[in-house]
């Protein structure tokens, strides 16, 4: 009994462990994940620490002199209350403005929901005046909220931030600070008012963009590096097979080897795909997390080598019309050392250097030099008899 529980057990982890081996090995891209060269790209604590600080000087400013009469240490209550709750809970349901059940709605003093009604209320107000007794307590919650979802989204030590909004409002008891920002802080006076904080206020610009530069670096060292280490580990993977592909270095005519990874996941019966055809592609295109980044379907017509990548384009003369295949296209026969910018958005939609996966089938083939079948025409409808009509006896009388 002892042997056939034994050799059941064994017959279940060889399965699991052959449908694992099947699987490629995605991988998480989030901050904690990165490897050792990414980390070390990443902002200082020391560079953290001073942009917490000065974000919190930055979340003063409209609480002063937007939002007059907003009391700070509601913001800072509202601010410790977000930073108990599920940040990405409260981002899905804030797309919704709350309107659907939000289970941590019970751990704010105010409910989220009414962050549009009430900013819409002090909008309202002349600037001139100061937001109304019935309003500030309310006002200076939402706020508070508002101010900790931006901390959590850069990952600003919320202690520090809070120590920048409680110096901002003692010390610019005068209303300094925006007569010296319209001048550009170009009053020599400035000085002696700025080193009234731990870290000059007008540091903030120039420190964030060091900031996102540093956080975008680390983004794109990790991807690359991660994206080596996928294509080494997918190249092991059971039933993927290897087929070398040549491409030219960039910035020379010299040429170099690589390798895509491709699984068929069904067999086509169909005929093969040649430069000249056309037909179909239906796609899905991911990262190496398994995220999705573009899926659909596009006809090819004359099919040649120009206008997509190398690597999809050398999986695709592998395939038969009918065939399903998974792909993985290592940054090199990929979008390369330049990736995939939107310069309207200022992002990466394909990072440098990174390995995707795709899945692709190929259907409606016609071979090059081939009509594509003439589509059967349907049987003209018969008309309709007209329908006989029962005369009436006064009629037949006419």
């Amino acid at each position: 009994m002892k042997t056939r529980l034994f050799l059941i057990a064994a017959a279940a982890v060889a399965t699991l462990t052959s449908c694992k081996e099947k699987n490629l090995p995605f991988v998480s891209l989030e901050e904690d994940n990165y490897c050792a060269e990414a980390k070390a790209l990443l902002p200082s604590d020391g560079m953290k620490d001073s942009l917490a600080y000065l974000a919190g000087v930055q979340n003063a400013i409209p609480a002063v002199y937007e939002f007059k009469g907003l009391d700070i240490d509601r913001c800072n209550k509202a601010i410790n209350d977000f930073m108990s709750v599920d940040r990405e809970a409260f981002n899905k349901a804030a797309q919704t403005n709350f309107m659907e059940e939000y289970a941590d709605a019970d751990k704010f003093e105010i409910d989220p929901k009414l962050l549009p009604e009430l900013a819409q209320k002090v909008s309202s107000y002349p600037e001139e005046e100061v937001i109304p007794e019935s309003l500030r307590d309310s006002m200076s919650y939402i706020y508070g909220v508002l101010c900790g979802f931006r901390l959590a989204d850069f990952g600003f030590d919320t202690d520090r931030a809070l120590k920048g909004m409680k110096d901002f409002v003692a010390i610019d008891t005068e209303g300094k600070f925006m007569e010296y920002a319209n001048g550009r802080f170009a009053d020599s006076t400035y000085v002696d008012y700025a080193a009234k904080f731990e870290i000059d206020p007008q540091l903030f610009n120039s420190l964030f963009q060091q900031f996102n530069q540093a956080k975008q670096q680390a983004k794109m060292k990790n991807i690359e590096v991660q994206s080596k280490t996928f294509v080494q580990k997918a190249a092991k993977v059971k039933n993927f097979e290897p087929k070398s592909v040549s491409y030219v270095l960039p910035g020379t005519d010299s040429t170099a080897t690589s390798k895509i990874y491709y699984r068929f996941d069904t067999k086509g019966s169909g005929a093969q795909v040649g430069y000249g055809d056309n037909f179909k592609v239906t796609y899905k295109g991911m990262h190496i997390d398994e995220s999705t980044f573009d899926e659909g379907d596009f006809p090819v017509s004359n099919f040649s080598d120009q206008g997509l990548i190398k690597g999809f384009t050398e999986t695709l003369l592998l395939m038969h019309e009918g065939d399903k295949v998974t792909v993985v296209i290592p940054g090199e026969l990929g979008y390369g050392e330049q990736g995939s910018y939107q310069w309207w958005s200022g992002t990466y939609t394909i990072f440098p250097n990174e390995a995707l996966v795709f899945e692709l089938s190929v259907s409606e083939l016609v071979k090059a030099g081939q009509e594509a079948p003439a589509e059967e025409a349907e049987p003209a409808e018969e008309p309709e008899e007209a329908e006989e009509v029962e005369e009436t006896p006064a009629e037949s009388a006419e």
